[in-house]
């Protein structure tokens, strides 16, 4: 790669004008940019700088309102830098600022004050106090505070790391993340960001929260946290392991579970590890190695090694597979039924069960019955 504008300042300075060479000129022509040269620093108004690769494709193209060279022309301090960044011959990204730095051979490209980036492909806008550009690497980098916005969510968070060939973004330092509709927001000290994929995940614990309504009538209707986390917004489909905790405010329950998958739109989560959920404030306790829930209807379906509890009463009922309807508070039990109840303390035993745990009145079904009364101390 050749820094076209720099070498042309040196090659023509004594000539009294300054070429801007742009490959593709031909022939060579003399910019009408002013030019002073103070303390061996040779400066430029009005001035554009490209570079080119060995195929003559553009890599970056800048305009300035002025640019200083250094004495030893390394490097060229620019002020009010405008431009954009190309991948193969492509413009990707505009860039903006108050001032930066161009390093020779267009190595690196550093702007600072209020600076922009806009995603040309994708059409994400960010801001931050500093954007690194390193062509090689194809990577720029935000720092002091990123902000950005994009047609389907907005983004915070200290630092960004932009790797422009496969459309990522790494964010680390106060992440949030929030998705437009349905509102979603991730909040983490790292979380990756593919634009193209529409994926948002993290690999370090995560909190995410569903919010309804704006400004100051915004509400967190359910939360949860985790270890690591994948959002799909297109799907609107999250995906949650290790140390899942999810907590809701309608109806009022509380979920423990190493995995589970929560469709967002749909209100359904789904587990497939066993399972403890604390419903109406640690009245209900459900318990199974996997199952089902319709937030909406407010319906948990548990399977293997299934258990409720209610606190009131000390009844507890086991089964292969308990259906609990969290409105009502009806439940079936299906396969190996057992239920217990401390008062009167008795047991029963049946294929089937249906009623409320809460009034006690039950109808069991589908086969042998077997109800055991245990008599008190006398």
């Amino acid at each position: 790669m050749k820094w076209t504008a720099l070498s042309a300042v040196v090659a023509l300075a004594v000539a009294g004008g300054v070429l801007i060479y742009r490959r593709g000129n031909d022939p060579p022509a003399i910019s009408d940019a002013p030019q002073q040269e103070i303390d061996d620093r040779f400066i430029l108004n009005n001035v554009t700088l490209d570079q080119a690769d060995e195929n003559g494709e553009t890599v970056w193209s800048i305009r300035a309102t002025r640019a200083i060279y250094s004495p030893d022309q390394q490097t060229a301090e620019v002020e009010n830098p405008e431009g954009e960044l190309f991948q193969d011959g492509e413009a990707i990204y505009r860039v903006g600022g108050d001032r930066g730095v161009v390093q020779r051979d267009g190595r690196r490209i550093t702007l600072r004050g209020d600076i922009t980036a806009t995603d040309l492909r994708t059409g994400a806008e960010m801001t931050g106090g500093e954007l690194v550009w390193v062509p090689a690497d194809e990577t720029m980098t935000i720092r002091n505070g990123l902000t950005g916005t994009h047609p389907d969510l907005t983004v915070a968070a200290e630092q960004g790391q932009l790797f422009s060939r496969d459309q990522r973004v790494d964010l680390t330092g106060n992440v949030i993340i929030e998705g437009r509709d349905p509102r979603v927001k991730l909040t983490g000290e790292s979380l990756e960001w593919q634009m193209e994929e529409q994926i948002v995940s993290s690999n370090r614990p995560v909190e995410i929260q569903r919010l309804q309504g704006q400004g100051e009538r915004t509400r967190v209707t359910d939360q949860a946290s985790s270890n690591r986390a994948e959002y799909r917004l297109a799907e609107q489909r999250l995906s949650m392991n290790g140390d899942v905790r999810m907590a809701m405010r309608e109806p009022v329950m509380n979920l423990a579970t190493e995995s589970l998958i929560w469709e967002i739109e749909n209100q359904q989560v789904t587990m497939n590890q066993p399972l403890n959920a604390n419903l109406r404030n640690g009245q209900v306790l459900l318990q199974g190695d996997r199952g089902n829930m319709d937030l909406a209807r407010e319906v948990f379906d548990l399977r293997g090694s299934a258990q409720a509890t209610t606190r009131r009463n000390q009844s507890r009922l086991r089964g292969d597979r308990i259906v609990w309807d969290n409105a009502t508070q009806e439940v079936e039990a299906i396969g190996n039924v057992v239920y217990t109840q401390a008062d009167p303390e008795m047991s029963s035993r049946a294929p089937r069960l249906v009623g409320t745990l809460e009034d006690q009145i039950f109808v069991m079904s589908g086969g042998r019955v077997v109800t055991e009364f245990i008599p008190g101390e006398q």
